[in-house]
């Protein structure tokens, strides 16, 4: 098993803008590169990232509407079967409800290996109910953050089925060259300081204290911030519209809605912010860092705690506009040159395991083991 090439099949809602999508790309064309075979099927609709997927790998749409959809199941299920699938991996937790029916009932013969982005574990270690039924199914547990390691243990996975690997990502894809047009349609002059928050508007993402901190800023600086992310929860967006007006910033932050050239933006910014409340990871952070942003962000998840203890500036408390405002005056303050070198400081951290190549050995034992111990005979 180990000189042969193997056929991942990755399962997920959709391929949207989302931290959890963009990995899952990234793995799978990483998968691909190292000699093995891919599929992904999406669940739902979206497939926004599939034209970043590599050629070669095989994409099934469900369009499933409901969260149970028995056709969308069997579907499913004979498409894994006909393409001898070595092993499944599963990201996000909506996804497992729906694949652990499946394996339970033995209609789908081959090992799951669940792939735990869960963002807002910080604050929220509820186990569901039906993941206590279904856990012994699951053969490899993986969590991003050593929290979702530990709450996969206290929710009855054993030791030797959990892991944690943290996220890593292509950093090659993030480094594209600037669009000299790019700064002008996000209304910011050459003068200007640009920030970039890239975010789906959520409560989790914390854009009220990115709102409130812009309008705290004392430093003068000429500022505008764009906010690229789609609208996650409607009452809270109209909530943040809200306060966008009342607070005045029309002519400072932009709602710029979901984007697909992302790296294209990283690269005219002069800034990275983040304001979450609670994180796994989060990714985006890896995308400042790794094209040279200064960041002021919010000191959540794994990545932001470990880039902090790191010695990374522009980490401040969750919750604290304050704090955050602060932190973004001293940024503004920064010269272009001393801005430049705080950006290139923080990507030298990046040199030492944060690209997608150096975790998918991880990924490789892990399949490995999944598959071991799906052969096992079952107690």
């Amino acid at each position: 098993m180990r000189d042969r090439p193997l056929h991942v099949l990755h399962v997920i809602d959709g391929l949207g803008l989302g931290g959890a999508e963009r990995m899952l790309v990234d793995i799978a064309n990483r998968t691909v590169a190292d000699g093995h075979r891919v599929s992904v099927c999406v669940t739902r609709t979206n497939v926004t990232l599939a034209r970043s997927l590599d050629p070669g790998i095989e994409l099934l749409v469900l369009g499933r509407t409901r969260r149970v959809d028995l056709a969308a199941m069997l579907r499913f299920a004979r498409w894994a079967r006909a393409g001898n699938v070595d092993v499944i991996h599963v990201h996000l937790r909506s996804n497992l409800a729906f694949v652990l029916p499946l394996r339970i009932s033995g209609i789908l013969r081959a090992p799951v290996v669940f792939h735990d982005h869960y963002g807002t574990i910080e604050t929220d270690t509820a186990i569901p109910g039906w993941f206590r039924l279904g856990r012994r199914y699951i053969d490899q547990y993986v969590g991003v953050y050593e929290r979702l390691g530990d709450w996969a243990r206290t929710a009855g996975i054993s030791a030797d089925r959990t892991r944690t690997i943290r996220n890593t990502l292509d950093l090659a894809r993030l480094r594209v060259p600037p669009r000299a047009d790019l700064r002008t349609e996000l209304g910011a002059g050459p003068e200007d300081i640009l920030a970039l928050a890239v975010a789906t508007i959520r409560r989790d993402k914390g854009i009220e204290t990115l709102l409130d901190a812009v309008a705290r800023r004392t430093e003068r600086a000429r500022l505008v911030v764009a906010i690229a992310g789609g609208d996650g929860e409607p009452d809270y967006v109209a909530a943040m519209r809200a306060r966008w007006r009342e607070l005045g910033l029309a002519d400072t932050v932009r709602f710029l809605g979901p984007r697909t050239d992302v790296p294209a933006l990283l690269a005219v910014a002069d800034l990275g912010l983040m304001s979450s409340h609670t994180e796994s990871g989060p990714l985006v952070l890896i995308e400042y860092l790794a094209v040279g942003l200064p960041i002021v962000s919010t000191e959540v998840g794994d990545i932001g705690r470990r880039l902090a203890a790191m010695g990374v500036p522009g980490f401040v408390p969750a919750r604290d506009p304050r704090a955050f405002a602060e932190a973004l005056d001293q940024a503004l303050a920064l010269s272009p040159a001393e801005r430049l070198a705080r950006g290139a400081a923080g990507r030298v951290q990046l040199e030492r395991g944060w690209d997608i190549a150096s975790s998918m050995p991880q990924w490789y034992e892990v399949y490995r083991d999944a598959i071991h111990r799906f052969r096992e005979p079952r107690a």
